[in-house]
């Protein structure tokens, strides 16, 4: 597999198979788990999906965590989930994701809190997720620009 932050990408532009592995933020602030066990997987997938509050549980966030995965060698996707964000707080985690070199992203619906998971959870209305993928952008973002390099 080519080193770097488009693998991905170049894999399914070349229309071949893809592996990816899929992880779940921690329900807390230590991620060393879940670093450690990436790790051995660098060089071995292509991508490296990371849920969006998975089952409407609360869990550190997928930009953080797609961030120390790009940072190991890992080419990170994104999961953002419309359940819980208005417009305005997916523009912005968005454009967050841009600049911090993240360029898959994988939009959903999300799971919906029960009462035995979150008795305040509450859906947000706005936007929906195949509204958001239909409407079209005037975002200055562009598929082809280079994210910044890691540290």
């Amino acid at each position: 597999m080519s080193k770097g932050p488009r693998r991905l990408k170049e894999v399914l532009d070349r229309g071949g198979f893809v592996v990816t592995v899929e992880y779940n933020p921690p329900k807390g602030t230590n991620a060393l788990a879940l670093l450690e066990n990436a790790k051995n997987l660098v060089g071995r997938v292509h991508g490296v999906n990371v849920t969006d509050n998975t089952a409407a549980i609360m869990r550190a966030s997928s930009l953080s965590i797609c961030r120390l995965l790009y940072e190991m060698g890992h080419d990170p996707v994104m999961q953002i989930t419309c359940r819980d964000r208005n417009r305005l707080a997916i523009q912005s985690d968005l454009l967050g994701a841009h600049l911090l070199g993240i360029r898959n992203i994988l939009c959903l619906t999300g799971d919906y809190p029960t009462p035995l998971t979150d008795l305040s959870g509450r859906s947000k209305s706005e936007p929906k997720t195949l509204s958001l993928m239909r409407e079209p952008g005037s975002s200055s973002l562009s598929a082809n620009s280079s994210p910044p390099p890691a540290p």
